[in-house]
């Protein structure tokens, strides 16, 4: 009959190597993608959600319009920010590196927000409201 460390250190070796083999297996899912997001005119955009289609990722893009966010290859990666068409792009492509954001036509006409930032069409709130028009921004 083999002795207890006969048995264990063969036990341990393969625990060992399952280990590592999982650690590398896992780590190769989620791979860091990063870039710089610009408008038409090359111009940084700060502050454009960064996603990821299977919403396991998210992140902001920085003042000077970096980010990084963590994704498998292939994933979807959508970038959204008022004023702009949204983006979707693939981990794994080149176009990560520099994202084109390209103005949205749609215009935001008006809005009402209330105190607790509840959007509410003018006619049904039931208080006095201020109205701005977009030309004094």
């Amino acid at each position: 009959m083999k002795s207890f460390k006969q048995l264990f250190l063969p036990v341990v070796l393969l625990l060992a190597a399952a280990g590592l083999l999982f650690s590398q297996t896992a780590a190769a899912q989620n791979e860091e993608w990063s870039g710089v997001i610009v408008d038409a005119n090359g111009e940084s955009v700060p502050g454009v959600a960064v996603m990821t289609a299977d919403g396991s990722a998210a992140a902001i893009s920085e003042v000077d319009g970096t980010y990084r966010i963590k994704a498998k290859i292939g994933t979807d990666i959508t970038f959204a920010c008022l004023g702009f068409e949204t983006v979707t792009i693939a981990a794994g492509s080149e176009q990560l590196k520099r994202v084109v954001m390209k103005d949205d036509a749609q215009l935001l006409e008006s809005a009402v927000v209330t105190a607790l930032g509840i959007k509410r069409d003018e006619k049904s709130i039931g208080y006095s409201a201020q109205k701005v028009e977009s030309d004094k921004f």
